[in-house]
């Protein structure tokens, strides 16, 4: 089996696991999650108190000192979501992960993530109004 385009960071005692889409190019080329330009995730987890410190993309391992873990729903593939096949996003290595770490909480980073991950494990269809993804 092909190696992950990023390893996941997760331990066990993980409090909220985030999942991702998939890598963007950035940061499959530097092997660090979030690093796509202009990518606000770092300073959303800071300023939302996940972190007593804003993070980087290079110390993205150190979010597991905050029981924090992460993943992304298409491991094998990298880019933007319009540029990844459907196929590529796989729910049941996720349900794995929950299951094996049991995180209190699940955070789906993208709209293409929840869309798939809802689809494919409980049948939900997304409906979107303005700019929010209901279920």
């Amino acid at each position: 089996m092909n190696k992950p385009v990023l390893e996941d960071v997760i331990e066990k005692g993980v409090v909220t696991l985030f999942c991702g889409s998939a890598a963007v190019k950035k940061s499959a080329r530097l092997g660090q999650y979030y690093a796509g330009p202009g990518n606000q995730f770092w300073p959303i987890l800071h300023q939302s108190c996940f972190t007593k410190h804003l993070l980087t993309p290079q110390k993205y391992g150190q979010v597991v000192n905050f029981r924090i873990g992460l993943t992304d729903l298409a491991k094998f593939k990298f880019g933007n979501d319009y540029e990844i096949p459907s196929l590529a996003y796989q729910s049941d290595p996720l349900l794995e992960k929950i299951h094996y770490y049991q995180p209190r909480f699940l955070a789906l980073v993208s709209k293409t993530v929840a869309k798939s991950f809802m689809s494919d494990v409980f049948g939900i269809q997304a409906l979107h109004t303005e700019s929010r993804l209901m279920m």
